[in-house]
């Protein structure tokens, strides 16, 4: 087999959207270009938002590789003209984000499931993403390689008295918010005096858009929440704060908290940085918190999560068992990145799946599963709920990707 010479990096700014994509592209253009300058690949990126893809159709035309950093209209336009118009079948290595979950509709309703192929990769970051992948597809070749970043503060120790309570994110009902404050309550008011809860995060305003649940008023109902239950003195409610100056606000002396069970929790970049600053993690037992575990082993406590029909439900008594457990057992994490996580080790599993992968080609063949969650969409697009593929929390396709990314694990 001939050795790659030339890696064609498809990337785009309008996924910023999202604050944690703001750090996951970035790094993964870093990262590529890190294993284009290790292993003598030429490297090119491409950014769909700025040009027309004639820009740079010399470069693709003799590409050994392309990478999808991401998805979104651009960049199936980009894949529709490389595949179909042009017919260059050089290989994808298609990051997936928040797709496995959805059985892949979003390529299927833009009209580029059909180019891709078994040869294909699809790089997941949890073990959640690949038994999605195979519940929904045949032959999806998919491979599981973390994300990782290259600008974390390491910072001293902060010797303060109290050691917060942190969630840091989205405020969201997906990431189940109301749960965490109703078991804060629950703890002794000499524990929340010396441990507040503070909340980082501004509010998304989408509900749960697979389920077509809207929800704009979330924020509000978590402040009533407080207030009902007289917590407005323990608990703080920061909005949005740059991730730079959150580090530098909490230092390591603080205990992070994510009952997520967001359909696009595949790694849980917040939950990443906390753990390199030496924080304990309380974290359910789901997608991407399950992978930390293995690598900061005396760092984490995991929360069992179920579901019924009215949502996420959990413990709480076994929640607060969690928390009082990572109190007072707090332990002084890494200051460096693990070297799982590194761009070293990153890089080299890229270099054995690209040098070892299968190259028979064979298209891309759906389950049951997934036609199921295209037919779901299809129609639920014609009533304008574009993003809505689930019927209820009931749906049995809901129900057994919900099963795929949780774990009882605790």
């Amino acid at each position: 087999m001939h050795k790659a010479k030339t890696v064609i990096v498809l990337t785009s700014r309008q996924n910023f959207v999202w604050t944690s994509m703001q750090e996951i592209i970035p790094s993964l253009e870093t990262t590529w270009q890190y294993f284009c300058e290790k292993f003598n690949y030429n490297y090119h990126l491409v950014n769909v938002d700025n040009a027309p893809l004639s820009n740079d159709l010399k470069s693709i035309l003799i590409s050994d590789l392309i990478v999808v950093t991401c998805f979104n209209t651009n960049i199936a336009q980009y894949i529709k003209i490389i595949r179909e118009q042009l017919n260059i079948d050089t290989r994808l290595f298609f990051y997936l984000h928040g797709l496995a979950t959805v059985a892949l509709w979003p390529l299927h309703r833009f009209h580029i499931l059909h180019l891709l192929r078994s040869n294909d990769l699809f790089i997941a970051t949890c073990e959640g993403d690949i038994k999605c992948m195979k519940l929904a597809f045949e032959n999806g070749n998919t491979i599981k390689i973390p994300f990782t970043i290259d600008n974390h503060l390491l910072l001293e120790d902060f010797s303060i008295r109290d050691c917060p309570l942190v969630y840091i994110g989205r405020i969201s009902p997906q990431k189940n918010i109301e749960l965490l404050i109703k078991t804060y309550s629950l703890l002794d008011q000499k524990i929340k005096l010396q441990n507040p809860l503070i909340i980082y995060g501004s509010e998304d305003h989408l509900g749960f858009p697979n389920l077509g649940i809207l929800e704009n008023n979330y924020l509000s109902k978590l402040k009533i929440l407080i207030n009902e239950l007289d917590l407005e003195n323990y608990i703080f409610l920061r909005g949005f704060v740059d991730r730079i100056q959150i580090q530098e606000e909490l230092g390591s002396n603080f205990v992070f908290i994510s009952l997520s069970t967001h359909s696009d929790e595949n790694f849980g970049m917040s939950c990443f940085r906390s753990l390199l600053a030496g924080a304990t993690c309380v974290l359910s037992a789901w997608g991407g918190h399950l992978e930390f575990k293995k690598h900061f082993p005396d760092q984490i406590y995991y929360i069992k999560t179920q579901i019924n029909s009215n949502g996420t439900q959990i413990n709480l008594h076994d929640f607060k068992k969690s928390i009082l457990s990572a109190l007072a057992n707090k332990k002084n994490g890494p200051k460096a990145i693990p070297s799982y996580f590194s761009f070293e080790n990153t890089c080299h599993h890229l270099q054995e799946f690209l040098i070892h992968s299968e190259y028979n080609a064979q298209p891309l063949s759906p389950l049951p599963l997934a036609l199921t969650v295209f037919k779901q969409q299809e129609f639920f697009e014609k009533n304008n709920k574009i993003q809505q593929c689930f019927n209820s929390f009931d749906d049995p396709a809901f129900i057994s990707f919900f099963e795929a990314y949780s774990s009882d694990i605790v």
